[in-house]
């Protein structure tokens, strides 16, 4: 059985695509556990940025998503996944990242920074 990627872009462009919590999951706790250990916090938050607004556009709430995705963790990792996952200010511009459409569905990327 193939190891779920960590790359958050590309996990989140199949979740999105194929409209798939199990995948958007199985891609969040494969990316949390490769940042074990927390060498930048800000590093980590700028990855999981795009988790936050794929799970928003499934439809779902980043805070249980992110809370699942804890469990198991390191404390410092689990607490970062946690306070993230209540932002209410994550969107593709302010982490640098954009979500574009192109002919086979819905693609994210990195993108401009601002806070637009």
């Amino acid at each position: 059985m193939p190891r779920p990627s960590t790359n958050a872009l590309e996990v989140c462009t199949r979740a999105l695509r194929l409209r798939s919590l199990p995948i958007l999951s199985e891609g969040l706790g494969a990316y949390l556990r490769s940042n074990e250990p927390v060498q930048d916090a800000r590093d980590v938050m700028v990855g999981l940025a795009p988790f936050h607004d794929c799970v928003r556009r499934l439809g779902a709430d980043p805070a249980i998503m992110f809370d699942e995705a804890a469990r198991g963790l390191v404390p410092e990792l689990a607490e970062i996944a946690r306070t993230f996952g209540r932002r209410s200010d994550v969107t593709p511009r302010a982490f640098g990242y954009a979500v574009e459409v192109q002919a086979d569905g819905p693609m994210y990327g990195w993108g401009p920074v601002g806070s637009n």
